[in-house]
């Protein structure tokens, strides 16, 4: 118990570059939070009282997902899973990592829990639409970016995905509607912009052209909201 924090961050940096900066991020939050720094003894005494290892694991799983470290962060929230198969927060974090590993058949089982369970997490809801585009399962991305974009209709990010499934189902053109709308909510969304100038050139206009397409966009686009 007598080791010093910045003894066992330089051991953590050897092994685990990413873990290590990750440390670092929750022990400034906690002397954020509590006006001090935490000590190691405290961390060990704290695991050694019956923490919830389960909660831990996911904590730990977020810093991993934080850091990019997606493979490690994966086995974190699937051994937390393991514990208890009903943790939400973990079965979100596992999703995340398959998300970010690419790995989306692997994550069709643990999308389709999640749409059950936390049908009203916006970013959740965001994993399993892209999983269900990637699985050649367009409709089912829809219906749930649909009712993502109900909840927080103010979001660019969610606007930019449903554009996404769109132009992935094949159709440029109802694809472009939900980006300008993305852009005209955040201005500073590049990679939106990026996204809608391909989507331009795809089809064949101007980003000023194209007033009578642009309204058949908007019908086809509030019609496919209307009816989710």
């Amino acid at each position: 118990d007598s080791v010093p924090l910045v003894d066992y961050l330089a051991l953590l940096r050897q092994i685990a570059p990413a873990a290590e900066a990750g440390a670092r991020d929750y022990l400034a939050a906690f002397a954020r939070r509590c006006g001090r720094p935490l000590t190691s003894a405290e961390l060990r005494r704290a695991m050694a009282d019956g923490a919830p290892r389960d909660l831990g694991l996911v904590a730990l799983g977020d810093v991993f997902l934080a850091h990019g470290v997606a493979g490690e962060a994966l086995e974190r929230f699937r051994e937390a899973r393991a514990m208890t198969p009903a943790l939400a927060q973990a079965a979100v974090g596992e999703l995340r990592a398959l998300v970010m590993l690419r790995r989306y058949e692997e994550a069709l089982e643990v999308a389709r829990w999640v749409e059950a369970e936390r049908g009203d997490d916006v970013d959740a809801l965001l994993c399993v639409g892209e999983v269900y585009a990637e699985t050649a399962d367009g409709a089912a991305a829809q219906d749930v970016l649909a009712r993502a974009r109900r909840l927080a209709p103010m979001r660019p990010d969610v606007l930019q995905a449903i554009g996404r499934v769109a132009h992935a189902m094949g159709d440029d053109l109802l694809a472009i509607e939900p980006h300008r709308h993305a852009i005209a909510l955040d201005e500073a969304f590049a990679a939106c912009r990026v996204q809608l100038a391909a989507l331009l050139r795809v089809a064949g206009l101007s980003d000023g052209a194209g007033t009578a397409v642009r309204a058949r966009r908007r019908g086809l686009v509030a019609g496919a909201v209307g009816a989710a």
